[in-house]
């Protein structure tokens, strides 16, 4: 499963991701895109290389990523600021 941060509300499971992308694929899409956020709370490089191993095997065209960035007035800011171990 793709590994995700679980104090954000999940839209999808990482099974439900990828069934999309698989989905997507055979619905016709010819270019299928996926975001990847790393420098998530207590991710570690073994977390962002078993993401990496998963979506690999994807059929994908592209992949980016995103430093994750704790921005003022957000959810992530929040939990932050009220425990800041959480993001130690």
């Amino acid at each position: 499963m793709i590994r995700r941060l679980p104090c954000f509300i999940a839209v999808t499971t990482g099974e439900q991701a990828k069934q999309a992308v698989y989905d997507a694929k055979e619905a016709g899409f010819a270019d299928i895109n996926i975001d990847l956020i790393y420098g998530l709370p207590r991710q570690t490089l073994e977390d962002i290389q078993h993401n990496l191993d998963i979506v690999k095997d994807l059929p994908i065209n592209h992949i980016s990523t995103y430093g994750l960035q704790v921005e003022v007035g957000t959810y992530l800011y929040h939990l932050v600021q009220k425990e800041p171990y959480f993001y130690s």
